[in-house]
């Protein structure tokens, strides 16, 4: 189902309750949205079960593909708090990758400079960036 262009994906367990692949979850029946708890859980309840759910493990199972059956879970940018499907990525340690680390400090830098680049140009700004990346 597309909402908002937005693509929901009905969970397993419970019937109704939705995911977004932004890492949004909504009570079917109340059109809820549930945030995750203090201890960062997403808490559900069915008529016979309480089910609880880290949020990354929620969404990236239901998002993200794992073809090499990789057993954790990354934010790439480092936020623990963003869920987004596209900020999730499986890895075969538990250790943040110190390489994806310091690109995005080193955009980050690039990018609170960005004033004095301005007379670059767009085109310009954009191959530096996708240098930094590399």
């Amino acid at each position: 189902i597309m909402i908002n262009e937005i693509e929901y994906k009905k969970l397993e367990v419970p019937e109704h309750y939705e995911i977004t692949e932004d890492g949004r979850v909504f009570n079917i029946l109340t059109g809820k949205e549930i945030l995750p708890n203090k201890k960062n859980l997403f808490v559900l309840f069915d008529k016979h079960d309480v089910y609880k759910y880290i949020p990354k493990v929620l969404i990236a199972t239901k998002f993200v593909p794992n073809p090499d059956g990789c057993r954790y879970i990354h934010n790439i940018d480092g936020d623990k708090n963003n869920y987004s499907a596209r900020n999730l990525k499986w890895v075969n340690t538990n250790r943040p990758s110190s390489k994806d680390a310091f690109k995005i400090k080193r955009v980050t830098e690039y990018l609170d400079n960005i004033n004095e680049f301005a007379n670059y140009g767009e085109t310009l700004i954009i191959q530096n960036i996708k240098n930094l990346l590399k």
